[in-house]
């Protein structure tokens, strides 16, 4: 199963990310370092949202976990 997270982007330099759950929690939060990845094996099942900023701006996606 996949248990990592992985941006691309190719105009965009990452900068920071925030996870909320479906309830609009805070879940994790960190900056980006040396790779574009984020480690999401500690998040039980549900839907989360990712909002990654970046140099051009935030973007903001849904993603479901089903372990």
């Amino acid at each position: 199963k996949l248990n990592v997270v992985i941006l691309t982007t190719t105009k965009a330099q990452l900068r920071s990310y925030r996870i909320l759950d479906i309830a609009g929690r805070e879940v994790m939060q960190d900056i980006f370092m040396d790779d574009n990845s984020i480690d999401v094996a500690s998040l039980k099942s549900g839907i989360y949202f990712l909002s990654v900023t970046t140099t051009n701006g935030v973007i903001n996606k849904k993603f479901v976990i089903s372990k």
